[in-house]
């Protein structure tokens, strides 16, 4: 539409040379030709905009089901993947109480206990891992409330 516009341009300006108009000709010409510029931009800003609110519902349905906010985590392993799963095995057995994850953040895999809101919380659970996973440490991480 644009690159029709700028042939239009130059059509104009040869046209004008050649012929004269009329100045209501030119001000009817160039008063249509800036009201169909502003439906073009009036009706791409309706679609973005659609766009945008759509994308953005998207998200709040994604939050929904999946709330997650910033906490701590212990990670008592950070290796292989069949060495993490053994760890986690162990550690579920030791204590059932908890829950505990593998994550994979490449290259490694991680095993990460508990959902912790406070710092101190996540230190307390610490000191009693720790007797069985001595190598245990506590990470910042999105948690489920």
């Amino acid at each position: 539409m644009l690159i029709n516009f700028i042939y239009f341009l130059k059509f104009k300006t040869k046209y004008f040379k050649m012929y004269k108009m009329t100045f209501i000709k030119k001000s009817l010409l160039s008063f249509f030709l800036f009201q169909s510029l502003f439906l073009i931009s009036v009706n791409s800003q309706v679609l973005q905009d659609k766009k945008i609110e759509t994308v953005m519902e998207l998200k709040r349905e994604h939050q929904k089901l999946n709330p997650k906010i910033d906490g701590y985590r212990i990670q008592l392993y950070n290796g292989l993947e069949t060495e993490s799963n053994q760890v986690k095995t162990k550690f579920l057995t030791l204590f059932p109480d908890m829950k505990a994850e593998i994550i994979y953040k490449a290259p490694e895999w991680k095993v990460q206990v508990g959902n912790f809101r406070t710092r101190l919380e996540a230190d307390k659970s610490l000191l009693k891992i720790k007797e069985q996973f001595p190598g245990s440490l506590v990470v910042r991480a999105k948690i489920n409330p």
